[in-house]
């Protein structure tokens, strides 16, 4: 049947709000403003962040312009315009090729920004170690009168697509923990955190904590056995202490475990007599704490006998007794790793 059809070019929903406005192509303009700030070093999720600054300072219906995806983007895009603006500088990612490429040209870079040698790489079979100690971090080494002294390690993973773990090293001071340099790996093997050391000393040089080329007097870490053996190889003559706070969390994480077996009663019981051993004033007080807390186990929990044990015969890395002489200043647990960790992630 002929007929005539009407059309009213109207919406039948709201155009100006969220829910619409979130559907719209990021402009040609904030995509540009995005590559000029990946170009001067910026990560998606910064140079978002920048986006949303200026859109804050600049306009005053600014909750409006914020769900307006031609204007602010979401982190996808974002995303997607960095790979696909490093694919175009540096080539494709997808291959061990193109990644080992990029990091080379990026410490190449750095390099030759600072006009000295603050970072080096090494491949190691399917193994990579980045070791960075920038211009700074290099006067910590030779100004910091605690960088002979005492040294802090703490690593974290889960930063990027590949899994890298990131080392770093801290000496305490007045304002925190400064920096004395990062390791970054793909593995956290003893052999491979042991080449990254290496890689410290070759940038550092001779003034490496404060001229001290052994290694400091004392590494506070936690307690992972790779970080011990690598110090142990590549620092022989430095102490190893193991931070309190991560051995106490340790034995209560032990203590909870449904699989041990030990009856709600007896855990705290058992955390509070392995917290007297570590606080003993003197080494002879150490040693009436640790029987008197292996008389308090029952006779059915054999495996925190063994658990107690093994710990007992590492007690000069934990119990504090066993660190009175030593210049820690006080220092028992690495908390500014943690702080460090924490800014680093933000």
């Amino acid at each position: 049947m002929p007929c005539e059809m009407k059309l009213t070019l109207n919406h039948n929903h709201s155009i100006d709000s969220a829910a619409s406005l979130k559907y719209r192509k990021p402009s040609r303009k904030v995509q540009e403003t995005l590559i000029s700030l990946f170009q001067k070093g910026h990560s998606p999720a910064s140079a978002l962040q920048c986006i949303k600054t200026d859109i804050q300072l600049n306009h005053s219906d600014y909750p409006l312009v914020l769900g307006d995806r031609s204007q602010c983007p979401d982190y996808k895009f974002c995303y997607n315009l960095y790979r696909k603006t490093l694919e175009k500088d540096y080539g494709p990612m997808d291959s061990n090729e193109g990644k080992e490429f990029l990091l080379q040209q990026r410490l190449l870079k750095y390099n030759t920004e600072v006009r000295n040698v603050c970072c080096k790489m090494v491949m190691k079979d399917a193994d990579y170690i980045i070791c960075i100690c920038s211009q700074l971090m290099k006067k910590v080494h030779m100004c910091e009168e605690m960088a002979p002294e005492m040294v802090f390690i703490d690593s974290t993973g889960s930063l990027d697509h590949n899994g890298s773990r990131v080392f770093v090293l801290l000496t305490p001071s007045a304002c925190g923990g400064l920096p004395l340099g990062i390791i970054v790996t793909s593995s956290e093997s003893c052999e491979v955190l042991q080449i990254g050391f290496q890689l410290l000393k070759e940038i550092v040089g001779k003034d490496i904590f404060g001229g001290n080329i052994d290694g400091p007097h004392v590494f506070l870490i936690d307690d992972c056995k790779s970080e011990q053996n690598a110090i142990i190889r590549s620092f022989p003559r430095s102490t190893i202490i193991l931070c309190i706070f991560h051995v106490m969390q340790a034995v209560w994480r032990w203590l909870i475990k449904t699989k041990h077996g030990i009856p709600q009663d007896k855990k705290m019981q058992y955390f509070k007599d392995f917290k007297k051993i570590m606080y003993s004033k003197t080494k002879d007080e150490a040693t009436v704490n640790y029987n008197a807390a292996k008389a308090n186990i029952c006779d059915e929990h054999n495996s925190y006998q063994t658990y107690l044990d093994g710990y007992w015969e590492r007690r000069h890395l934990w119990a504090l007794p066993y660190q009175t002489r030593m210049l820690i200043q006080g220092h028992h647990t690495n908390n500014f790793s943690e702080a460090f960790m924490r800014i680093l992630k933000d």
